[in-house]
């Protein structure tokens, strides 16, 4: 990281919202990988969306303390909603609980920020790693995917594209992410890879029907937005 990145954004908030679901066994790494950005401003909100396991022991027991949030169990989209409602920061990011952010991320995100004040959005590419591997060489190739988890947005800009679906439980984010380019939003593609994307069997979009028939209905709302 070099010195003009991590001077970017004097005085701005950057917070970041982790809706987790039962994620007692990730959800120390995944805020641990936000919190070793080492931004000046940084809060962290992790929302717990009704979880049934050890998640609160486990987060509660972080250093330095996150803040964290409990509601009924609700689905990813309405957690995420949340977290923006309570966010307080000049630009917001996103991180699923069993997910890693690189190194760097909000320093090179903010740095594109700087050179181009009129963005709305900043986004990243992502990789996924398994398990038994090492994120960082996973060996899986990259992705140029809109995903949660790699984009830094301003907060204004966020909250005037609107927050994600609570009726499309497993594809809230292709609607939300068609919603943000038809809103218009100014946005701009890192070339690195800042997010890790873990794999596992509770995946919510990995062999399931009722994601992929969720993905259906993604695409219709899209199809009328682009019609009117």
């Amino acid at each position: 990281m070099t010195d003009s990145q991590k001077n970017t954004h004097h005085g701005a908030r950057v917070s970041v919202v982790i809706p987790v679901y039962n994620g007692s066994a990730y959800i120390a790494k995944a805020v641990a990988s936000v919190q070793a950005q080492n931004f000046p401003d940084l809060e962290i909100i992790v929302i717990d969306d009704g979880s049934t396991d050890d998640t609160a022991g486990v987060v509660a027991a972080i250093t330095p303390p996150v803040r964290f949030l409990q509601q009924q169990n609700g689905g990813t989209g309405v957690a995420r909603n949340r977290g923006v409602e309570e966010a307080r920061g000049d630009f917001i990011a996103f991180l699923d609980a069993d997910d890693l952010w690189a190194e760097g991320k909000l320093a090179l995100q903010l740095a594109a920020f700087e050179k181009d004040p009129q963005l709305d959005a900043v986004w990243a590419h992502v990789r996924e790693f398994r398990q038994d591997e090492d994120p960082v060489r996973s060996g899986q190739p990259a992705i140029a995917g809109k995903h949660p988890g790699t984009v830094l947005f301003r907060a204004p800009a966020l909250r005037r594209c609107g927050g994600f679906a609570t009726d499309l439980p497993n594809s809230e984010v292709v609607d939300w992410v068609s919603r943000v380019d038809a809103m218009g939003a100014r946005q701009h593609m890192l070339p690195e890879v800042l997010m890790y994307r873990r794999l596992h069997d509770s995946n919510k979009g990995r062999n399931n029907p009722e994601a992929h028939r969720g993905y259906l209905h993604a695409l219709k709302r899209h199809l009328d937005r682009k019609r009117s």
